[in-house]
């Protein structure tokens, strides 16, 4: 018995204990998090907006109904998908005109414009949310980027905390970062609700809720894989994404029913307070404290031969590490950090800018929503079914690969109107891809760090990935110049995550390595074009004879 996998086999890392953490813990977790993490499109949702005419220039004053006044009084302008439509932001100027003859002439084109600003502030759509963030403090038109810029100030907020949290948990350990994150994103999150006409202000609660933010589903997950038996790390990652569809789904529905957004953030957020009933049921991860030689906290029963077998682990396992320097020690360790980054930098970008984007799509926010998170539960399936069934690398390959294909096809639909349909179904796939591409991106980042490294490798991984989608937001408005440019960006990021996780190796079946020694070694006679779960299966198989011809008596030999 040489490493942690050898005794978490021995104990059965799949009894009922892991079964708890699993199901009772991990699952609802994941099923909170999406109504914290993504209540933002509904809150930042920037609904049709136009100006609040002045006295005497209302629909109901003019005898009109609200389209024949938009008719009327406001100009008409080139939109983003190139078709015209009312101004949002300026009417006509009619100051100096009787309503006689506004009525009479019926065409308004040569007169001056002015801006809703400078007249009687703006009208919003209620049709979908009854009061949002940006329509309670007017940030559209000479303000339209303060909604694009909190989202980016979002970003920010992750990379700082994943960096200085999945630090402090490798540091701390995984439970310790949890909570303390767990508390901070309730305080900072519903902190806005009161300073929301302060842009400052919300823009640093954004900031810290964000930063909190990845420990909140991280730590628990890592707990719950490290723990688990080689072959369970996939099924795990599964079971959490798939709560997190679920959530992504049942989101829209709340919001929905609630429809205004401080009753909504606050919903949104109270069922975090429950996760601190789980304090004592949460345990440290065993596998962080064997690395860091705290053999007696890892077990919960004591059994002199398992201790005996553990603390042989520990001072074998047990060395100096340097946080992010540790990731870099090595040629072997940097190029496999560059190459997970890379992949967790294409699976983030695109199904970050995938979800900003639902309020541009044509139809119902609240459909929108429900559809394209309804489809990351299939791809979540579909992404652990195939890890397991043709391993981890190419599978992660080929999805990425196919939003390549996906996205290039978009650039070359998304200009045609009569198309909608077909672009909205590719957004459908190129999700239910990303969706898979998450859960193999994990399951290969907990497997090709070591232990004692695991979390500052993933945070590290994330911080980098998110540094680079700090531009995401951005990328979407390069829409309003060229509908096709959003699509290309993303169709080369995936282009790169592909090509970059095809040099990982294997690590289906494989032991996690523990110590930065066994990096050097492991995945090192995998050749390139090598589909190894077909030969990992044959070495089970030949594992399972051997170890069936030493269990086996003698035969009898007759006289």
């Amino acid at each position: 018995m040489k490493t942690v996998d050898d005794i978490f086999e021995q104990i059965q890392g799949t009894g009922l204990y892991h079964k708890r953490l699993l199901y009772y813990l991990l699952t609802p977790i994941f099923f909170v998090t999406p109504f914290v993490f993504l209540n933002q499109i509904f809150v930042l949702h920037i609904p049709d907006h136009w100006c609040d005419p002045p006295s005497g220039l209302t629909p109901a004053e003019l005898n009109l109904n609200l389209e024949e006044w938009k008719d009327l009084m406001l100009p008409k302008v080139l939109g983003p998908d190139y078709q015209m439509r009312w101004s949002q932001c300026h009417m006509y100027n009619v100051q100096n005109q009787t309503l006689e003859s506004i009525l009479r002439d019926k065409n308004l084109t040569g007169m001056p414009q002015i801006s809703c600003e400078e007249v009687n502030g703006y009208q919003y759509d209620k049709s979908e949310m009854i009061a949002t963030a940006v329509s309670d403090n007017d940030w559209v038109c000479s303000r339209q980027n303060y909604a694009t810029n909190l989202y980016t100030i979002g970003v920010a907020g992750l990379i700082v905390g994943s960096g200085l949290l999945s630090a402090l948990a490798d540091f701390k350990g995984r439970k310790y970062s949890f909570f303390i994150s767990t508390l901070l994103v309730i305080i900072c999150s519903i902190a806005p609700i009161w300073f929301s006409h302060s842009y400052l202000w919300y823009c640093i609660f954004k900031a810290l809720s964000f930063a909190c933010m990845m420990p909140l589903f991280q730590s628990p997950m890592n707990i719950t894989t490290e723990i688990s038996t080689s072959k369970m790390r996939g099924y795990v990652i599964g079971i959490a994404c798939i709560s997190w569809s679920l959530g992504n789904c049942a989101l829209p529905l709340l919001a929905w029913l609630v429809n205004w957004w401080t009753t909504l953030r606050i919903l949104c957020v109270a069922p975090l307070c429950f996760i601190f009933f789980y304090y004592e049921m949460l345990p440290e991860s065993p596998r962080w404290l064997i690395s860091k030689g705290r053999t007696d906290e890892a077990l919960i029963k004591t059994d002199p031969d398992l201790k005996e077998k553990i603390e042989a682990i520990a001072k074998a396992t047990n060395e100096n590490v340097y946080g992010y320097l540790s990731l870099f020690s090595s040629t072997t360790m940097a190029l496999r950090t560059l190459f997970v980054t890379m992949a967790f930098t294409a699976s983030s970008f695109v199904y970050y800018q995938l979800v900003i984007n639902i309020g541009n799509m044509a139809g119902n926010i609240f459909l929108n929503m429900f559809f394209l998170g309804l489809v990351e539960g299939p791809g979540c399936a579909i992404g652990v079914y195939a890890a397991n069934k043709f391993g981890r690398r190419w599978t992660h390959f080929t999805m990425l690969f196919v939003n390549f294909v996906l996205f290039f096809i978009l650039m070359w639909v998304v200009y045609y109107p009569n198309l909608n349909v077909l672009v909205i179904g590719l957004c459908m796939i190129i999700k239910l891809s990303i969706s898979g591409t998450f859960v193999v991106a994990y399951v290969q980042a907990m497997e090709v760090f070591p232990t004692a490294i695991r979390q500052s490798g993933i945070g590290f991984c994330t911080l980098i990935s998110q540094l680079i989608s700090i531009g995401g937001p951005y990328v979407i408005y390069l829409g309003v110049y060229d509908l096709k440019l959003p699509y290309l960006i993303m169709s080369l990021i995936c282009l790169m995550g592909a090509i970059a996780v095809s040099f990982l190796p294997e690590t289906l079946g494989g032991q996690m390595p523990q110590t930065l020694a066994d990096v050097k070694t492991f995945g090192q006679d995998h050749r390139y074009f090598s589909y190894l779960p077909h030969q990992i299966i044959e070495e089970d198989k030949k594992e399972t004879l051997l170890e069936v011809q030493t269990i086996s008596p003698p035969a009898e030999t007759k006289t």
